[in-house]
């Protein structure tokens, strides 16, 4: 939690990020949600080295085959195919 410009606690975006990655489960067909895609989209620019670090360390540990790691290698999207 940190407090937002507004001084209301807020979730820092890198846990946002890591419980909607942590949803997708490969060994039941592996699926996300397009807003998922579309928050990591958005948010990945706006993270410090050390928080997309961490974001990918945590993944990596528990989600070794998620597609957003497999797309940041690949520098291919990460979206759900529709």
């Amino acid at each position: 939690m940190r407090p937002s410009p507004w001084g209301l606690p807020t979730l820092a975006p890198e846990a946002l990020l890591f419980y909607k990655g942590i949803s997708w489960v490969a060994h039941r067909g592996g699926w996300l949600r397009e807003r998922d895609a579309a928050d990591l989209e958005d948010l990945v620019p706006h993270l410090a080295d050390n928080e997309g670090a961490w974001l990918r360390e945590v993944l990596s540990v528990l989600r070794p085959n998620h597609p957003w790691l497999l797309a940041e290698a690949t520098g291919s999207d990460p979206s759900p195919s529709t």
